[in-house]
């Protein structure tokens, strides 16, 4: 599995060792990406960072975006999806995807949006 992680807290790449055997962590996106990770704090950081992210992942690949729980984070919650908005589409102009799962990393970062392109599969993912 090819992966990468874009803009982690500086916690976060420690807590995934050992990574799953066959698995690549590339410090930065490139295309075909199995795995895509990115981490945006608020809308803009979203923004900046979001659409190079997306289109790193290969179709049928996994797409996590993690944003702070609003509580917890001193940034404002830009990132909160409207009503029958796709907040990807909205805040990266990239269309075509849903989330499908979310799950909490920690007490800050408790909003993980998991996507997929619409019409794609989604690969099999076991816990790391």
């Amino acid at each position: 599995m090819r992966a990468a992680v874009v803009n982690p807290p500086s916690w976060y790449l420690k807590k995934l060792d050992p990574l799953p055997a066959g698995t690549r962590l590339l410090s930065r996106p490139t295309n075909d990406l199995d795995f895509v990770q990115v981490f945006a704090r608020d809308a803009a950081e979203l923004r900046r960072l979001g659409r190079r992210a997306i289109r790193a992942a290969k179709p049928g690949g996994i797409l996590w975006s993690p944003i702070p729980r609003a509580a917890r984070s001193k940034q404002s919650p830009t990132c909160r999806r409207p009503r029958g908005g796709s907040v990807l589409g909205e805040i990266t102009g990239e269309t075509g995807y849903k989330p499908v799962a979310f799950a909490k990393i920690d007490e800050t970062w408790t909003t993980t949006l998991c996507f997929k392109k619409v019409g794609a599969v989604l690969p099999e993912v076991k816990d790391i």
